[in-house]
C-alpha cells in the first residue's frame, strides 16, 4: 500500500414512510423504529443534526433517499440519480447540491436540475468493473474506497478528497475497500479490506489527512 500524487476535481418523488411498531432493545432500552423504503443495497447513512434529516443511498437502484425526521409523520424524498450510487454528501443545503460517488467517478449533482458534473477517479478500462465506497474524516475530507465486482485481489484503492477539492490515491493493493473509521480524537484511522478479511489501524495526521504506520488490528 503506497501513497500516490493527486489531481484536482472540478467539482423527486415524496411519499410518507411506512412506520412499523417500535420495539425496545433488550441491551440498552433504546426504542427502535423502522421505516421505508426498502433498498436493494442500502448504505452511507448520514444524519444532519441541524436540519433533522437522514440521508442514505441505494447503491443498486441508484437512488438517494432523504428523510425529514423533525415531525411525528416523517416523509422520504427519493432522488433517482444513477447506479451504482455508492454515497452522497450534501455540499450546499440551500441549493441541494450533493457530492456523489457514481461508479468510478465523483459528481456534483444538483437536485433541482437532476444534472451531474462528473470527474472520473478510477480506471474504467480495468479488466474487471470497479465501483466506489465513501466516508468523511473528522475534519470533512472525503475518503473513497474502490473495489471490483469480482473481488480481484489487490485491485482496489483508497482515495482522499482534500478540502481544496484535490483527489489523491493514498492507499493501493486493497481487494475490497469497504469501511473507514477514526478514533474519537482522530489520531487513529481504521480501514477495512473485506476481501482480505482484516481491519488495519493507522496513525492519522488530522492536519494533512495522511495515514502512516500500518498495523493489523483484526
Amino acid at each position: 500500500m503506497s501513497p500516490e500524487t493527486g489531481k484536482a476535481c472540478p467539482a423527486a418523488k415524496t411519499w410518507n414512510c411506512c412506520l412499523r411498531t417500535p420495539r425496545t432493545s433488550p441491551d440498552d432500552g433504546l426504542e427502535i423504529s423502522w421505516f421505508g423504503p426498502r433498498a436493494t443495497l442500502g448504505e452511507c447513512p448520514r444524519w444532519d443534526e441541524q436540519a433533522q434529516r437522514l440521508s442514505w443511498v441505494d447503491i443498486g437502484a441508484g437512488v438517494l433517499h432523504v428523510a425529514s425526521l423533525d415531525t411525528s409523520d416523517p416523509a422520504v424524498i427519493q432522488h433517482p440519480i444513477r447506479a451504482p450510487l455508492a454515497g452522497a454528501v450534501l455540499t450546499d443545503g440551500t441549493d441541494e447540491v450533493w457530492l456523489v460517488a457514481l461508479g468510478t467517478s465523483l459528481a456534483m449533482w444538483a437536485a433541482d436540475t437532476g444534472q451531474a458534473t462528473t470527474e472520473r477517479i478510477e480506471n474504467d478500462s480495468a479488466p474487471s468493473p470497479l465501483r466506489l465506497n465513501e466516508v468523511t474524516d473528522p475534519v470533512g475530507r472525503l475518503w473513497l474506497g474502490s473495489m471490483t465486482y469480482d473481488w480481484t485481489v489487490g485491485a482496489g484503492s483508497y482515495f482522499r478528497v482534500d478540502l481544496d477539492g484535490t483527489v489523491r490515491r493514498v492507499l493501493t493493493g486493497i481487494t475490497v475497500a469497504n469501511g473507514v473509521g477514526w478514533s474519537p480524537d482522530g489520531s487513529r484511522m481504521y480501514t477495512t479490506d473485506t476481501g482480505a478479511g482484516h481491519i488495519l489501524t493507522w496513525d492519522y495526521d488530522l492536519d494533512t489527512g495522511q495515514p502512516a504506520n500500518c498495523a493489523v488490528q483484526i
